[in-house]
């Protein structure tokens, strides 16, 4: 496998073309930006739990605060969406996957929604990143996808590197695949985090197309794009995200109409179950138990 460190940048392109579209849509409507220094304050608007608002590209000024937002309160769900690109990216080079959760230094600038007047605890960070490493243990990386929430603008770095600049100790290390399969289950349940996962593999289904397109034009595959000579690989590079960014767009316009009655539904539900909190208990309680089920069963160490 030839300089990961560069190829990756694959998906960091995916990332730019998506965060530019016009029709950019997010889950939260979000009324204010404040930039504090080594807070990234965003307010949000009453909203509908589920609902699809359009990006606030007109209250963002700068590329790294975009990919903040758009990274925010997620870290576990691009591992899951991004498995099979991944894997199927790496087939055939030797390099085995595993998904490790990581307690981050503190950022220079974080990112953190209706923190209020709050004191913000800067001291445990937990993070979940991807961990690649070749079978004879030479080489390694960490592949962090949604690192720009922490200031963590690399997808991609030597794992010694981004251990020293990011990391104060590993709390768990699972299976690749662990994330895919709670997110997976988790598109079944009820409640908003469960909708949103649907919303996540409507997008995923849209790559996969994207994918499968580029590869019956050029003729690689991702596995064979990671391999050429740096000119090819450059250009196949330009395809496969210009597959990628139309997909996207045309997921950004469908969103909203697919999911009306699902959002719907969950807006009920959520009003019908919110006697939970009254009493202290949790809205997800089931969420949280398969997660850490399936968690506890794939752990490695």
């Amino acid at each position: 496998m030839s300089s990961m460190d560069e190829n990756y940048q694959v998906h960091c392109a995916n990332c730019a073309a998506a965060a530019n579209s016009r029709e950019m849509t997010f889950d939260n409507n979000i009324k204010s930006i404040e930039d504090k220094g080594d807070v990234l304050l965003i307010r949000d608007d009453d909203m509908t739990p589920g609902t699809i608002f359009q990006f606030p590209n007109h209250l963002v000024g700068t590329e790294e605060a975009k990919r903040m937002i758009l990274t925010i309160l997620v870290c576990q769900e691009p591992i899951a969406y991004l498995h099979d690109f991944l894997t199927e990216m790496l087939d055939g080079t030797g390099v085995t996957l595993e998904e490790h959760m990581l307690r981050i230094r503190n950022p220079v600038k974080t990112v953190r929604v209706n923190a209020r007047t709050r004191d913000l605890d800067m001291s445990n960070f937990y993070h979940s990143v991807v961990r690649a490493a070749t079978s004879d243990g030479t080489s390694s990386w960490i592949v962090d996808v949604s690192g720009a929430q922490y200031s963590i603008f690399k997808a991609c770095l030597a794992e010694r590197i981004y251990r020293k600049r990011h990391v104060v100790s590993t709390l768990a290390a699972y299976r690749s695949g662990t994330n895919k399969d709670i997110y997976e289950k988790m598109e079944d349940m009820k409640g908003n985090g469960p909708l949103l996962a649907r919303i996540g593999w409507f997008a995923v289904d849209k790559v996969k197309t994207a994918v499968f397109q580029w590869r019956t034009k050029s003729g690689f595959s991702l596995s064979a794009l990671m391999g050429k000579p740096e000119d090819i690989f450059v250009e196949g590079r330009k395809g496969l995200v210009e597959h990628i960014k139309v997909s996207l767009d045309n997921f950004a316009v469908e969103v909203r109409a697919k999911f009306s009655a699902d959002i719907g539904r969950t807006v009920i539900y959520s009003q019908q179950e919110s006697w939970k909190l009254g009493i202290g208990l949790g809205l997800h309680q089931d969420v949280t138990k398969m997660m850490e089920e399936i968690s506890k069963k794939n752990r490695l160490y």
